[in-house]
């Protein structure tokens, strides 16, 4: 447990110098997370944020309304610490399933209401390949 809130206390550091020297909401992030014995680090480059942000982020953020979507996935806290690295893992693997393979995200009724926010073929498959890859990153080092 005291391991867990050092942790937090690294991630919320480093989230805090990262938003500072940036202008943009999100820029490239990279947050790491150390434990006793080795750090994994969860990256979100900038491609893949100009993705989150176009497509994502009106769900999918504290600042949100929509109670449903902030609660399912939630990209401020999946890199301000709050998501342990399992957790972020997990909804790694589950942007893979809801994005890629069954395409509901955005969902149709979302869509209806804001037509530019869809995600292009080769734009589900690229955040597709990060999320899948980023989750074996994050896995290969919990070995």
């Amino acid at each position: 447990m005291k391991t867990l809130k050092s942790i937090q206390v690294v991630i919320a550091a480093v989230v805090v110098s990262i938003f500072f020297m940036s202008n943009q909401k999100y820029s490239e992030t990279i947050i790491t997370k150390i434990s006793d014995s080795d750090s994994t680090t969860f990256t979100i480059p900038a491609n893949i944020q100009t993705i989150i942000d176009k497509s994502c982020v009106m769900c999918h953020t504290t600042e949100s309304k929509n109670f449903k979507g902030k609660t399912k996935l939630n990209f401020d806290k999946m890199i301000n610490g709050s998501y342990s690295i399992n957790k972020i893992a997990s909804k790694l693997r589950k942007i893979d399933k809801v994005v890629m393979i069954k395409k509901n995200m955005p969902t149709k009724k979302f869509l209806k209401n804001y037509p530019d926010k869809a995600i292009s073929d080769t734009d589900r498959k690229t955040l597709s390949e990060w999320a899948l890859n980023e989750n074996k990153k994050i896995k290969a080092t919990q070995e």
